[in-house]
Order: structure tokens, then sequence, then C-alpha cells
């Protein structure tokens, strides 16, 4: 009886007959894509916090974080795939290698507050009171709230699933009530001065404003 030659995969173990070694070929192609692509993650996820924490400091008012959101999409998006999240964020979804956010902008300018609800959001070292029923908890934080509108441009077979949320959240951009389809989307949003230190600048810039406005007698 005729030996039957095979070649192992030294990666995954797996068998293919010596005259399929097209099919070898392409395995072999396949998954050292896969695995290279996996160490990126890794470098990813160990690195996206302080990243982020630089990057964060350059941003100085939230008008410019919609520009800054989509020229650094991809590496947000490896982000979450990588295991990255933001607080409450528990879904699972993933972006795949060909989706591209196309818009991301605000209706208009956010509107600040010195007590900015934390019902439902609050900044990551922040916790959450929902309609302030406890007493012991903050009823608030310094924050800017808007609207965020946006569109991904994905593969159809992937429309059931939605990601965008656990980008916008990782990053801190809190979303609220909303929704909408990979194509056209929309939420409230909260975008808390502690999770944006470089909105710094323009909190001081408010405070001033508002201090001149009380010396003048202006409500």
């Amino acid at each position: 009886m005729p030996k039957i030659q095979c070649r192992r995969c030294p990666f995954t173990g797996k068998l293919f007959e010596e005259s399929k070694i097209d099919k070898y070929i392409l395995h072999l192609k396949t998954t050292r894509d896969e695995m290279r692509y996996e160490r990126n993650l890794k470098g990813v996820k160990a690195g996206f916090s302080e990243w982020l924490k630089v990057e964060k400091l350059k941003l100085i008012h939230p008008d410019m974080v919609p520009e800054w959101f989509i020229a650094n999409q991809r590496h947000i998006m490896d982000a979450v795939n990588a295991g990255c999240r933001g607080k409450n964020d528990h879904h699972d979804d993933k972006f795949f290698a060909d989706d591209v956010f196309q818009k991301v902008y605000l209706e208009k300018s956010p509107v600040f507050n010195l007590f900015t609800s934390n019902s439902h959001s609050c900044p990551d070292n922040g916790e959450t009171n929902w309609s302030e029923q406890d007493l012991f908890k903050p009823t608030g934080y310094p924050g800017w709230r808007g609207h965020i509108h946006g569109s991904l441009n994905r593969n159809k077979k992937h429309n059931s699933s939605y990601p965008y949320t656990s980008a916008l959240k990782l990053v801190g951009i809190k979303t609220g009530g909303g929704g909408g389809g990979n194509e056209r989307w929309a939420y409230d949003f909260t975008m808390f001065l502690a999770d944006w230190p470089g909105f710094e600048v323009e909190y001081r810039k408010i405070e001033g404003d508002r201090i001149i406005a009380k010396l003048k007698g202006v409500r």
C-alpha cells in the first residue's frame, strides 16, 4: 500500500497531503499573518493607556476630538480588538481590517457644566449616582455634553454588530441616548474634564469668563 506523504504546519500541527501543497502554502501564510496581528494587538494593549494619556494632552477643546479620532481610528480600533475597554463597556464586538470611520462630527459645540450628570456615566476615576439618590456620592462632575454623529463603513456581512460605541467610550466619549446602524449613528455624549486633562485650558477660560461676569454684575 503506497504511503501518503504529508506536510505538517509547524504552528498549528495541521496536516496537508503533498498533492495539496497550494493549500499548505496558503495555510502557512494565513497563520503567519494571524500570528503577526496577534503580536501587534498585544503591543497595542500594553502601550495604549500611556499613548492615550499623551495624546489627550494635545487636545485643549472638545471640538478638536472628532478630527483627532478620525486621524487615529485604526489604532483605536486595534485597541478595542486587543481587549482595551472603557469603563462599564462590556460589548465584545470587534473591528475588521477594512472598517473605516468615514465621518465623526459634533452637532454643535458641547456645553460645559460644573455638575454634569453622573446618573449613567462618570469619569474613569469617578462613580455614578443614579438620579442623585445616594447622598454620600458626587452628584455630578465638571464636563461637556453634546451630540455626536458618525458613519462606520464596513462590509455588509459584518453589519450585524456595532462596535463604534466601544471605540468612543474607550477614548472617553461617554455615550448616552441614541443609536443607529453602522452607516449612520448619533448619540448624546459626555466628556468629563477628569478624562481629558488637556481641556483644563478651556475650563480655566470658562471659569475666568464666569468670574469676570460676576464682577460686572452679570448673572
